[in-house]
C-alpha cells in the first residue's frame, strides 16, 4: 500500500517558511554582535538555520500547490509591502547613524561587527515581515 503524502497549502509554507528564517536571520544577527564563544556558536547554528530554512521555502515553493492564485499574488503583494517598510527603515537607519556616529565615535564599539550583523537582523525583519504581512492579507 502506497503511503499518502501529506500536501501542506502554499499559504502555510509561505507563512512558516519565511517567518521562521526571519526568525533565524534575526537571531544569527543578535548573537553575532556579542563577543562571545557561546554567542559565536549560536551565531552559526542560527545562520545555519537560516539557510536550510530557506532553500527549503524555495524548494517546496517551486515544487508546491501551483494552482492557488491568490497565494501568490498576496505572496507578491506582502513581498512588495515588506520591502517599503525596509525602505523607511534603512532610509531612517541611515539618517541616525549620520548622526549617531559624531556622538559615539569615542566608545569603545565595534562598529564594523555591529554594522555587518545588523544587515542579518534587517535581512531577518525583511522576512517576518513578509509572513506576517502574508499570513493578514491570506486572512481577508
Amino acid at each position: 500500500m502506497k503511503k499518502e503524502k501529506k500536501v501542506i497549502p502554499v499559504g502555510t509554507t509561505i507563512f512558516w517558511g519565511q517567518t521562521a528564517t526571519g526568525i533565524f536571520w534575526i537571531c544569527a544577527g543578535i548573537f553575532g554582535m556579542i563577543d562571545t564563544l557561546l554567542c559565536d556558536i549560536l551565531n552559526v547554528l542560527f545562520l545555519m538555520a537560516a539557510i536550510i530554512a530557506f532553500i527549503k521555502l524555495v524548494k517546496i515553493w517551486r515544487v508546491g500547490d501551483n494552482g492557488d492564485e491568490m497565494s501568490e499574488y498576496n505572496y507578491i503583494k506582502a513581498k512588495a509591502k515588506a520591502g517599503s517598510v525596509l525602505h523607511i527603515v534603512l532610509c531612517a537607519a541611515s539618517v541616525a547613524t549620520a548622526f549617531g556616529f559624531g556622538l559615539l565615535q569615542n566608545a569603545n564599539i565595534s562598529w564594523p561587527r555591529i554594522i555587518s550583523y545588523m544587515f542579518f537582523i534587517l535581512i531577518g525583519v525583511h522576512n517576518l515581515l513578509i509572513g506576517v504581512i502574508f499570513c493578514k492579507l491570506e486572512a481577508e
